[in-house]
């Protein structure tokens, strides 16, 4: 009888542990993308533009969505991550945005294998792309455009852009309208 008793109480402890251990589990990932945006303008273009590289600070390229939590810390949100590799999306999503602002032209990412030779070479370097402990979005980026054997034209832009929420889907939003921005500013200097 006393090895029945101590039996039960191994599998009433055993049953409780797995009991607790099940109520254990991990929230489910919640996957964001940047999205492209229409443009309300679009300058005369005809010809083609490689976006040559994108290249982004190193505490971007992780899959988890990064914020600055204070002038020192970054928060980063476990279980809301990125669909794609940063660089890999803010190439392909501007890739689409310069296309909605040159209408004559196309725009391609040119590290795929059935590139063609372009007219105009674009490489971005973003060293920014969060937001700020009071939610606002800082796209900071530089930008090299070359055009055939001439000279290249340097540039960077500081873009802020504010959630209409904290909620993740507002601040990815705001990140797809400052992407937006940079878009407008980039196929202005393209034309």
């Amino acid at each position: 009888m006393r090895k029945t008793s101590l039996s039960r109480r191994r599998l009433i402890a055993g049953l409780a542990l797995t009991a607790l251990m099940s109520g254990c589990t991990s929230p489910p990932s919640r996957r964001f993308l940047l999205a492209p945006r229409g443009a309300a303008t679009a300058p005369s273009f005809a010809g083609r533009v490689a976006i040559a590289g994108v290249g982004v600070a190193k505490y971007l390229d992780q899959p988890a969505i990064v914020r600055h939590h204070s002038g020192y810390e970054l928060a980063v949100a476990e279980f809301e991550v990125w669909g794609e590799g940063m660089a890999d999306m803010v190439g392909r999503v501007l890739a689409e945005d310069l296309t909605a602002r040159l209408p004559g032209g196309t725009v391609f990412v040119g590290d795929g294998a059935a590139t063609v030779p372009a007219d105009a070479s674009l490489e971005l370097y973003i060293d920014r792309f969060d937001a700020d402990p009071d939610g606002t979005v800082v796209l900071n980026a530089r930008w090299t455009i070359r055009r055939g054997g001439g000279a290249p034209r340097l540039g960077s832009e500081r873009i802020t852009a504010r959630p209409a929420s904290p909620s993740t889907p507002d601040l990815v939003a705001a990140m797809s309208d400052a992407l937006a921005a940079l878009a407008d500013r980039l196929a202005a200097q393209l034309a």
